[in-house]
């Protein structure tokens, strides 16, 4: 620590009461001040921390002050870590050095701790050290009486605490455990990192397969095999995934072909009419068909053919009455779409348009002939 006298006492030496020449000189190599702020409080301060208090604590911890100017509190830090990693304040084996960085005309400081007094001087003890009356000493440019009392109460609270200062065998054992914590950390990490490319590798490499399945081989579901007899070919491509049904290749070929359902019939039914009970304009209006509560994926993908999906009414939770399917029989869907019922004197039931009342499809009202209705 010697060796830090040229550099530490730079500055404006001030006379301390009750210090001889001696101990002045000593005293400058613990502090740097080209403001020349620094004065009897100060080195009165850091001579009975380093050369009287400190001595009779175990490890002799050391403690110096650098005022340096125009540094914010970030790069005050970030100066105050370089510069005690430059000097190696402390003992290098017991790491007990102490370093208080401080710009006084901002009043931002910040005080470096070894690893060997951490447990002695934590971030919690921040108020302690710079206390209301040292923040009161700062703002009326009392810099020399405020450094002073910072150093007096960081020296105070190293002896209150001074059975928690870590000895060599402590610290060597608290940093293992430490590389053992950051080595277990990494290990999760690149664990989580290779687990989430092996699953996104899993979706797209089973995407691919979905996409040839039902590409190509139209036997796998019986709508499937309606589509291809239809002439209706399946992009590979455009189809969805199965979710997060990663680990089960048959479900999530069910749960993309059910989404493909949804997405698709309506496009469907305007290649191939045949396929539904009515034509496709019918459904392009709001419909409650395929959604889940009617139809799980499961249902809907092993479902006999289009038609029956169209034509299901079986009652389930979130039923839109408005949008209740056509099957064979006119319904509130069949009245929206303007068509009444009357009963002939036989009783027999048929199906004529209202009057007044074109049919919607999309933005555009165009006539459409008369479906037949079962009699």
């Amino acid at each position: 620590m010697l060796g830090l006298a040229l550099m530490l006492g730079i500055g404006h030496p001030v006379q301390a009461a009750g210090l001889t020449d001696k101990q002045i000189q000593q005293t400058q190599e613990w502090y740097r001040d080209p403001q020349g702020v620094i004065g009897a409080h100060t080195q009165q301060a850091l001579y009975t921390a380093n050369y009287r208090a400190f001595q009779k604590i175990k490890g002799k911890p050391q403690i110096a002050v650098i005022v340096t100017s125009g540094k914010d509190e970030d790069d005050l830090q970030d100066y105050a870590n370089e510069q005690f990693k430059k000097y190696g304040f402390g003992h290098a084996d017991w790491d007990n050095g102490l370093l208080l960085t401080i710009e006084p005309k901002e009043h931002h400081y910040w005080l470096e701790v070894g690893y060997g007094l951490e447990p002695v001087v934590p971030d919690g003890s921040a108020d302690e050290i710079v206390t209301a009356h040292v923040k009161n000493q700062l703002r009326a440019d009392q810099y020399d009486q405020a450094i002073a009392a910072i150093v007096n109460n960081t020296v105070r609270r190293v002896q209150r605490h001074q059975s928690a200062i870590y000895t060599p065998a402590d610290i060597g054992r608290h940093q293992a455990h430490e590389r053992l914590q950051n080595a277990i950390t990494v290990a999760i990490v690149w664990a989580c990192v290779l687990m989430m490319v092996g699953m996104a590798a899993r979706f797209f490499l089973l995407r691919n397969w979905i996409g040839r399945t039902l590409a190509g081989q139209p036997d796998t579901f019986p709508i499937l095999q309606q589509l291809h007899e239809a002439g209706i070919v399946i992009d590979p491509n455009k189809v969805p995934g199965g979710g997060w049904q990663l680990f089960s290749r048959q479900m999530a070929l069910t749960a993309a072909f059910a989404k493909l359902i949804r997405r698709d019939y309506i496009k469907w039914l305007a290649a191939a009419p045949q396929l539904g009970p009515l034509p496709y304009y019918y459904y392009k209006v709001q419909d409650d068909r395929m959604t889940d509560d009617k139809w799980p994926a499961a249902e809907l993908a092993t479902a006999s053919s289009l038609a029956t999906v169209l034509t299901d009414e079986t009652e389930r939770p979130g039923r839109l009455p408005a949008l209740t399917t056509i099957k064979g029989t006119p319904t509130l869907s069949s009245v929206r779409l303007g068509l009444t019922r009357t009963a002939s004197k036989s009783g027999s039931v048929s199906a004529t348009r209202s009057p007044k009342r074109p049919v919607t499809c999309g933005r555009n009202s165009l006539p459409m002939s008369r479906p037949r209705m079962p009699h």
